[in-house]
């Protein structure tokens, strides 16, 4: 279910970015029309592939389970794993629905209806947890989960709805255009990222041990969650970066060169207290969130890559914001795509020699998130150009 939520962020992304595209100036964002025409039509385009997506995963839930996580069928594991999978399947389409309407809600410069909806979520998913997982387990917990995700999606729904007052029906091919083209890339950027946080679980899997596995599902759950703190900060660039970095004169495009430079800096500053908080989880809070000391232990052990990887995921998401709000998808999905190659060329590198494990396969994803920084940072000064043109070269008296 992780690598499905990974590889679906691009609707949210997607909503965001169609908004910034059509929006052409302050009037627009103030009646809601261009976001309205984008939340109806990212719902249907939301609904259609939860709905397959939801269908697949529910009716191959069995061989994934079996092929792709190396489970024995008619173990204890395999059936509750199952069981939690087919429970979940049924939530990808409230699922995606949330990511279009929080991507619409950004757009807008909204934050307040996405956390609305995300605190009746999580409301729900405690007291379904509460009254559920006593009597049922592990399949009370999916169940509770689906529930948060429909009252969720539902809530979200229904303010942006009122605000909005879209028009629901089926959308033309002309008006899911802008959604398909601007998804391609970012789908793939998604694709790409879900696939190089698959290969690191599948590394930890190949190396044979219980509590290196335990280690990695909490390591990579805390450092997900901190690295989804600047999002926000990519999401604003892919809203407010489009109509200035397509304005003629100098005077937007100097705009959107400064907002490219004020996304790095605040993804840098971002960056130092999540990648103090991903030290402490690892170290001094690590006996806090685990209660198995050797777990503890082995949480400390990657201590160095784990926020290594934090510390430049955020800077590489908030520079992913400016090039896309520039319209540099292909940019994008190089650097995505050069990362990933990265991180599996370590991460099978590892596997062939027998060094598989918990250590290879964070240092493959600090490199994964060392090479998406890097490869940003040494593009911006073709981006400055393109935006404001090659500086003067000066001439020296001789």
């Amino acid at each position: 279910m992780q690598v499905v939520a990974t590889s679906t962020t691009f609707l949210c992304t997607a909503s965001t970015a169609v908004i910034g595209q059509g929006v052409k100036g302050t009037a627009d964002v103030e009646d809601g029309r261009v976001a309205a025409r984008t939340l109806a039509n990212g719902m249907a385009l939301a609904i259609s592939l939860g709905l397959l997506i939801g269908a697949g995963l529910y009716f191959t839930s069995g061989p994934l389970l079996i092929h792709a996580y190396h489970l024995t069928p008619g173990s204890e594991v395999y059936s509750l794993a199952r069981s939690y999978m087919n429970v979940r399947a049924l939530s990808v389409p409230a699922a995606f629905a949330t990511l279009v309407s929080a991507g619409v809600a950004f757009g807008l410069g909204d934050a307040t209806m996405p956390l609305l909806a995300v605190a009746a979520a999580m409301v729900t998913n405690v007291c379904g947890d509460l009254l559920l997982i006593p009597r049922f387990g592990l399949t009370g917990a999916a169940v509770a989960t689906a529930a948060a995700a429909w009252v969720g999606a539902a809530s979200l729904v229904a303010l942006l709805s009122a605000r909005l007052r879209p028009t629901w029906r089926l959308p033309t091919l002309q008006e899911l255009r802008p959604f398909v083209q601007t998804s391609a890339a970012l789908l793939s950027g998604s694709l790409l990222c879900s696939l190089a946080y698959a290969a690191t679980t599948s590394v930890v899997a190949a190396g044979r041990s219980v509590v290196e596995s335990a280690s990695h599902q909490i390591a990579l759950q805390g450092w997900w969650l901190l690295s989804f703190a600047s999002v926000p900060l990519s999401l604003a660039g892919q809203s407010l970066l489009p109509p200035l970095a397509r304005g003629n004169g100098q005077s937007p495009r100097q705009s959107a060169w400064q907002m490219c430079r004020s996304l790095l800096a605040l993804g840098a500053a971002v960056a130092v207290p999540l990648t103090a908080a991903n030290w402490l989880l690892c170290t001094r809070l690590s006996m806090a969130v685990v209660a198995d000391m050797e777990v503890a232990a082995t949480l400390r052990a990657i201590v160095l890559p784990a926020t290594v990887a934090q510390a430049t995921i955020n800077v590489a998401t908030a520079l992913d914001g400016a090039y896309i709000g520039c319209g540099k998808l292909g940019h994008y999905v190089k650097v995505v795509g050069a990362a990933t190659l990265t991180l599996v060329a370590v991460s099978f590198r590892a596997v062939y020699t027998g060094r598989a494990g918990l250590a290879t396969a964070w240092l493959a994803l600090a490199s994964f998130s060392c090479v998406r920084a890097v490869a940003h940072l040494w593009a911006l000064p073709k981006l400055r150009d393109e935006l404001l043109g090659p500086r003067p070269l000066t001439s020296v008296a001789v």
